[in-house]
C-alpha cells in the first residue's frame, strides 16, 4: 500500500520539524507524542477567503450547502 501524509506548519520552520517528528513518532509506535509548542495563543480566522471560494463554486458549479 502507498501512504501519503501532509503537514501544515505555513513558514514556520520550527513547527514543520516538529510536525514531522511527530509524524514519524506515531508511525513507530513510540510511546507517547510530545507537544512542545502547545496551543497556539491566538486562534487566527481565515479573512479575506469569501469571494475566492464564491468564484470557485461558481467556476465549478458547486452549490452552497449551507
Amino acid at each position: 500500500g502507498h501512504l501519503a501524509l501532509t503537514l501544515e506548519g505555513g513558514y514556520n520552520l520550527e513547527v514543520a520539524a516538529l510536525g514531522t517528528k511527530a509524524i514519524f513518532d506515531v508511525l513507530s509506535a513510540s510511546v507517547g507524542v510530545v507537544d512542545p509548542l502547545g496551543k497556539a495563543p491566538v486562534i487566527r480566522k481565515a479573512v479575506g477567503f469569501e469571494e475566492h471560494l464564491k468564484r470557485i463554486k461558481e467556476i465549478h458549479h458547486i452549490e452552497n450547502q449551507d
